[in-house]
């Protein structure tokens, strides 16, 4: 695992300033401490911080080269069907130098060029330069595991794993894209290509960019395809996904320092750890957290599940229980992230993959079942709302506005608050109704919170056009569209996010056996109605059940949550009304001081629960301190109160 940067000077030709890919990576370093490297010819560098997992011998440094020294690579990620693909291109001719999954990409692109991305089953982000061609060949894998963002600059282009990196480039500026602050109150994050700020893109999942002396070229790769597959029954399908997910964990154990998984207790990462135990011929080592206050655990936590799966496959497991100081690790999270990121979850997974680096340095997780076996209630309401639809539109309407008296629930994701969103969401067309199902504030209410400024330069804005763009006219079913439209959204720029940022915050490499090639390809072919038979995820839970405990497959969704809304009124409500005081927010200039306000006060005296609008603009406040003010370059060693008294 690996941060990698670089500069290519395509338009001017000029050399790069001596260092300076040196300094991108640097920013980088908690992403690979155990080395670094950087080559440099012409008006071409790449630099690369490297934490060694496969080839710790110095034979796997990087930046490598094939053996004329014509093509140079630096790598972030596993190739994990390297060994079957080095076979190939021994057999063709090709010599090896090291052990290392990196040299098989050099091979590989002698013989087919840019198209050998589709040859790659895993996750990764690389810069290939061709010398002969001067051609840099930038690309991530299918579902973006791995990160890659890019800038276009008046010499050329800068390209990093995070956008920390760039900003070490003089010509990359700070200015806020109003439109990704736009999709970043909606969503809670911000979807490809956008980032915060103007001018920086994020590379699509499944693509890769082509960078000659004359133009840039982005061209996708592959996308979610749907094709089902009628002539199986039920028990062929569950064969089919017990063998393809057992394969796939199997893939993704090789590895040369210690190795273990995360155990939430729920299906997915019970399912890891199953195929993990019998696959390995040594315990594995576990890891689950959960949370405590006041001397009690919460209901929030899944340790007791997590601890029956442990206790079956004899792993050596490790609980953490924990009471988060978020006043004091707020700053260190929202700077690993580079962009404002409100998913809570990430404070969670931040103290889990702590606990996890003292033990091991590459850790196995449930993430992307959900996407692939229709795991979220929105898929099942797409289907109720197929129905919900027949009623006419009238009557559709008053009940969307009755819907509002109803209470507000103790999070987004209680019972009430989904029905109020479910019937509020009730009358425009499929796509229509699932982008407000997943948006955690509609257009009225950011258009409320903005200062009229600020609203004038979301003019014409994009979002729309850019998340119609997710839709695949192609696939008819709509759970199946939902779901591929989350698995270039939702996964990659939400879960796959706060998955990266925080486990490199710790120098720990995350692998998603979900997310494997076969994977995908089997979720593609199962239909829809295979997959929830016996309720969400039922394809997925019947397949296990010769390999988990029933308490853990038929339990209720719990999903890995934090009590925010109560964290947001107790612990850190002095952070709250001193980051969002009225004199505090009109400075920024975003937005109106008496919106915020209403919110903080309406969610302090409990009438209403604005917990996620909250907790966005408290953490976009201390992005905007840590990168816009402060311009800090090393992670923050204080606590939030420094912010709020500045």
């Amino acid at each position: 695992m690996c941060g990698i940067a670089g500069v290519y000077n395509f338009r001017t030709g000029a050399p790069i300033p001596g260092g300076l890919a040196g300094r991108m990576a640097a920013a980088l370093r908690h992403r690979g401490p155990d080395d670094q490297g950087e080559y440099a010819e012409g008006p071409l560098a790449l630099a690369m911080q490297r934490l060694s997992i496969l080839d710790l011998s110095p034979t796997g440094h990087q930046p490598m080269a094939n053996e004329n020294n014509t093509v140079f690579v630096v790598f972030n990620g596993e190739i994990y069907n390297h060994a079957l693909l080095r076979r190939e291109l021994e057999a063709k001719g090709h010599s090896y130098r090291s052990h290392s999954d990196t040299e098989s990409l050099l091979h590989l692109y002698e013989e087919e060029g840019p198209a050998m991305v589709e040859r790659l089953d895993g996750m990764f982000a690389f810069a290939l330069w061709d010398a002969p061609r001067r051609r840099l060949l930038l690309a991530v894998d299918r579902v973006g595991i791995k990160p890659l963002c890019y800038a276009l600059t008046p010499d050329g282009l800068a390209f990093g794993s995070e956008l920390k990196a760039l900003l070490q480039h003089p010509s990359v500026e700070r200015t806020l894209d109003a439109v990704a602050l736009d999709q970043y109150l909606r969503f809670l994050y911000i979807p490809a290509p956008r980032t915060v700020l103007q001018g920086v893109k994020k590379l699509l999942p499944g693509s890769f960019l082509l960078v000659g002396e004359e133009r840039v070229e982005e061209r996708v790769y592959w996308r979610p395809a749907v094709h089902p597959d009628q002539a199986l029954n039920a028990e062929a399908w569950k064969d089919a996904v017990r063998s393809t997910l057992s394969a796939s964990v199997a893939q993704q154990l090789e590895s040369h320092v210690p190795l273990g998984a995360f155990l939430s207790g729920g299906t997915d990462s019970s399912a890891v750890v199953a195929f993990m135990a019998q696959a390995m011929d040594r315990p594995v080592e576990t890891f689950t957290i959960g949370f405590a206050r006041g001397g009690r655990d919460l209901s929030y936590d899944e340790v007791a599940y997590a601890r029956r799966v442990a206790t079956r496959y004899g792993t050596v497991h490790s609980e953490f229980v924990v009471t988060p100081d978020l006043a004091e690790v707020l700053p260190r999270i929202v700077w690993h992230f580079d962009e404002p990121f409100a998913n809570v979850t990430a404070v969670p997974f931040f103290y889990l993959c702590q606990l996890a680096r003292r033990h091991v340095t590459v850790a196995l997780a449930g993430v992307g079942g959900d996407e692939l076996f229709s795991g979220y209630p929105r898929y099942l309401a797409l289907r109720y709302l197929l129905l919900y639809s027949r009623i006419p539109s009238p009557v559709r309407r008053a009940i969307g506005a009755l819907s509002g008296l109803l209470p507000p629930g103790s999070s987004e994701y209680s019972l009430t608050a989904r029905a109020r969103k479910f019937l509020q969401g009730g009358e425009g067309g499929v796509e229509e109704t699932y982008l407000h199902w997943v948006s955690f504030s509609t257009r009225e209410e950011r258009e409320r919170l903005y200062q009229p400024s600020w609203l004038a330069r979301l003019a014409g804005d994009s979002m729309p056009e850019e998340a119609d763009q997710r839709w695949s006219e192609e696939i008819r079913d709509p759970v199946d569209r939902a779901q591929a439209f989350d698995l270039q959204t939702y996964l990659p720029f939400n879960l796959l996010t706060y998955s990266d940022r925080m486990s490199m915050a710790h120098s720990l490499e995350v692998r998603v056996p979900f997310c494997g090639n076969e994977m995908l390809d089997l979720a593609g072919r199962i239909p829809g109605a295979v997959k929830v038979r016996g309720g969400l995820k039922g394809l997925l839970r019947d397949a296990l059940r010769s390999d988990l405990p029933s308490q853990v497959l038929d339990r209720r969704k719990q999903g890995f949550s934090v009590p925010l809304a109560s964290w947001l009124r107790e612990e850190l409500r002095p952070t709250v009304e001193g980051l969002l005081a009225p004199e505090r927010v009109g400075e920024r200039g975003w937005f109106r001081p008496e919106e915020v306000t209403r919110l903080v006060q309406e969610h302090m005296s409990g009438s209403a629960n604005h917990a996620n609008r909250l907790w966005a603009l408290l953490v976009l406040d201390v992005w905007a301190e840590l990168y816009l003010d402060r311009r800090e370059t090393a992670v923050p060693d204080y606590p939030i109160s420094h912010l709020v008294h500045r």
